[in-house]
């Protein structure tokens, strides 16, 4: 066997190993959070998935139908709404990932989308500053932008900047 193909093997396996421990420590971290009483634990979960694991989020969009809501209100009604037409109108109700619980930011992404990464659609609330990530790595083929208003000027900072995010992100998918 040649070194790069040494090379390669050995990567594979590193990143399944590290797939695995991300999978087994971020679930742990959202029981023991919800345990505690500080929240359902998807932020948490996500967010040592993709420390130890940092290729998650782009894995887990891989290859799926991925319909993506933003804007700055009616996103969480808008996500449950479509995924409940969606789960009707599919033969497996489980074929539909989501996380319309309201964790919409990228370690809310890999939460949802890691407790059923098989299923083949993905139906993801995204906060607007995370929408030019979801394109590049997952290529969506819906989506609904809603209202778009300076109300969280204090994370956003310029809303014409964040326009020109989605703009050129867009414009890079094609």
């Amino acid at each position: 066997m040649s070194q790069l193909a040494a090379n390669i093997r050995t990567r594979g396996l590193v990143n399944s190993i590290r797939r695995s421990t991300a999978f087994v420590v971020g679930n742990a971290a959202a029981v023991a959070s919800r345990v505690s009483g500080r929240g359902t634990g998807a932020s948490i979960k996500g967010a040592l998935m993709m420390r130890i694991y940092p290729g998650y989020f782009r894995e887990l969009l891989a290859g799926k139908r991925i319909g993506v809501v933003s804007g700055t209100n009616g996103k969480t009604t808008t996500t449950h709404l479509l995924t409940a037409a969606l789960r009707e109108s599919v033969s497996d109700p489980n074929d539909v990932v989501t996380n319309a619980d309201g964790a919409n930011l990228r370690e809310g992404v890999v939460s949802a989308l890691s407790a059923r990464p098989k299923a083949p659609i993905a139906i993801l609330e995204v906060d607007e500053q995370v929408v030019p990530d979801v394109i590049a790595h997952g290529d969506p083929e819906t989506l609904i932008m809603l209202n778009f208003s300076r109300d969280q000027l204090d994370r956003h900072h310029e809303i014409n900047a964040l326009g020109r995010k989605w703009r050129t992100a867009l414009t890079a998918a094609g």
